[in-house]
């Protein structure tokens, strides 16, 4: 079965490019949702669970709102937390096409695993990342056995 996605762009451009690869790859992304601010994130995240998160980390918090990395570290750690009632993504994605991150962002996204990937309109390396990325998540989630829940 292929994967539930959430994804968290609020550039149409770049969020266009990376859903025409998650549209085309029918095998890899089942279903996918897109959210433009970080709170739309967490709203859909309460509503259903998704397998990855594929999130820029400069996104504003609120719809029409500042662009910051401080707004995507917020949302990852509320997901951290796990209150809220919010269905915590199997995996998380972070990416971004902006140069000069802050160090705050690096150190926070280091201990995930696949810390923050790179992106550019220019090449196709990030989205056979994605592709690998994807890969990895199903054979995982074809991996783990269906445990009742509570």
């Amino acid at each position: 079965m292929a994967l539930k996605v959430l994804l968290l762009e609020d550039d149409p451009s770049k969020k266009n490019r990376l859903l025409a690869l998650l549209n085309r790859e029918k095998s890899l992304f089942e279903h996918i949702d897109t959210a433009l601010c970080a709170s739309d994130a967490i709203r859909l995240m309460k509503q259903r669970r998704y397998d990855l998160l594929i999130a820029d980390i400069i996104v504003p918090s609120e719809l029409g709102g500042d662009k910051s990395e401080k707004n995507c570290i917020a949302m990852f750690e509320q997901l951290d937390d796990g209150f809220d009632d919010i269905f915590t993504p199997t995996y998380a994605l972070p990416i971004s096409a902006a140069d000069g991150l802050s160090k705050e962002s690096y150190d926070f996204f280091a201990g995930r695993p696949w810390g923050i990937m790179p992106y550019t309109d220019t090449n196709d390396e990030c989205l056979e990342s994605i592709r690998r990325v994807a890969r990895f998540v199903l054979n995982d989630k074809d991996k783990a056995p269906d445990l009742p829940s509570c």
